[in-house]
């Protein structure tokens, strides 16, 4: 149309004047996309502005020396049992999805997606390498092209299973996020967790609960949390459980690292927005407004189911007083009301002794490691967690033995004494009079 308005008929002087047009346009058409501008076109009618891709001068030069511009990926790896079910689920809502776009951030999910470790990479048959996922590669595609930073999150790579190299050809800039919880309650998280839903062999999950008795249908008894610990970690002087493994792995890869403290008092998915999530101002202040309207009630993490009642249905199953025609998880169900609706405390077993010991200096071990990181702030290199002290003050020593004894005087080590209960008067009269009429009136 311009040409037109400009050159009605094509002559000679007329083609000058269009290359003249054209040599003109050239230089501006050859100026590469600066991913650095922050776009606030898609963001009309808001206060805030969108977060800026992060450039390889806001990384240490040392460590970003030859890096393009680009976006920023910002991938949390757990590890397992640390909340991350909790601050996945509450990054997937609508609005809170929407609030991260405010601040140009896209999360595209956890293990069930996306990231399922399963499918992101493969093994590419002709060049022999590890090739992430199409549907991986269009959305990281996209978001390049949109300008927009990318947050993820799976515990499945905590330990990088061999792909971080990938990750780094990908990603120029990735900061690697990691959450932290004493390594004592883990543990027996992660006995809970393993137990608390039937498992195959291979350990995964084949029913949501425990409806068979041991040896039907390729069901099976729960191990007290100390003989599982005293085979499972104890014998084997597991001591790269923690935070520590995962970073060990990752530290080649990743430009940034951030820890997250599960201890601090403000909820979980808040505090990982507002500390691990770079310029998430948006979101951030939307999280804790939300909080203080909610009197500032602490989100919980996945839950735990108190195995107890079903041990102790095993047992009596196992010794005659419960018939076999009775489902399990029935039976488990109705103890545990019994026991609640009467106020009755079931003894105890628990671990203790040298395999405690372990537990305590173990957990100790991880906490001198972290704490001296987490004073440093967010965004470390990997030299400086590497150069951060591993000594606590009295005043940490203090906090966390503290924190030590109320886990053990709450008896999170422990689990029922069944054959103790059994001796007792008020379960022998409810296993010979009274379970059948409750089985009955449940069913």
């Amino acid at each position: 149309m311009f040409l037109h308005s400009t050159c009605p008929t094509f002559n000679f002087a007329c083609s000058q004047k269009i290359l003249c047009l054209l040599l003109t346009a050239v230089p501006f058409l050859l100026i590469p996309y600066s991913r650095n501008v922050i776009n606030t076109q898609k963001n009309k009618g808001t206060k805030y502005k969108a977060t800026k891709i992060i450039s390889s001068e806001e990384w240490s030069a040392e460590e970003t020396s030859g890096q393009k511009d680009d976006i920023l990926f910002t991938f949390h790896v757990g590890p397992g049992k640390t909340g991350t079910t909790t601050i996945q689920h509450k990054l997937d809502e609508f609005r809170i999805k929407n609030l991260l776009r405010e601040d140009n951030y896209e999360y595209i999910g956890y293990n069930t997606g996306v990231l399922n470790r399963d499918s992101l990479l493969s093994m590419d048959a002709t060049s022999e390498r590890y090739e992430f996922s199409r549907e991986f590669k269009k959305i990281v595609r996209e978001q390049r092209r949109a300008g927009r930073n990318i947050l993820g999150s799976s515990e499945f790579f905590f330990s990088t299973l061999g792909f971080g190299k990938e990750f780094k050809n990908m990603f120029p800039n990735l900061h690697i996020v990691m959450t932290y919880r004493r390594n004592y309650e883990r543990e027996v998280s992660f006995w809970n967790q393993r137990f608390k839903l039937k498992r195959d062999k291979n350990r995964r999950i084949v029913a949501m609960s425990h409806r068979n008795w041991p040896g039907i249908d390729g069901d099976y008894g729960i191990p007290l949390f100390r003989e599982y610990y005293a085979e499972q970690v104890y014998q084997q002087q597991a001591k790269d459980r923690g935070i520590q493994k995962g970073y060990s792995l990752w530290r080649n890869y990743a430009n940034r690292f951030t820890f997250i403290n599960l201890h601090k008092e403000e909820d979980l998915t808040t505090n990982f927005v507002c500390t691990a999530v770079l310029g998430a101002n948006h979101t951030c202040a939307h999280m804790r407004m939300e909080n203080k309207n909610k009197n500032d009630v602490k989100e919980g993490r996945n839950f735990s189911l108190n195995l107890d009642f079903d041990m102790l249905a095993v047992h009596a199953y196992e010794i005659g007083i419960v018939p076999k025609s009775y489902r399990r998880d029935k039976v488990a169900k109705i103890i545990q009301k019994y026991t609640d609706s009467n106020g009755l405390s079931l003894p105890k077993t628990c671990l203790s002794g040298e395999k405690l010991d372990y537990l305590y200096r173990t957990s100790l071990e991880q906490e001198r490691w972290i704490l001296p990181v987490l004073e440093l702030g967010p965004f470390l290199s990997a030299r400086q967690v590497d150069e951060a002290t591993r000594r606590l003050s009295p005043a940490q020593q203090s906090e966390f033995d503290a924190h030590w004894n109320a886990w053990i005087e709450e008896g999170k080590h422990c689990n029922v004494d069944v054959n103790e209960t059994l001796k007792r008067k008020e379960w022998v009269t409810f296993f010979d009079k009274k379970l059948k009429k409750k089985y009955e009136k449940h069913t």
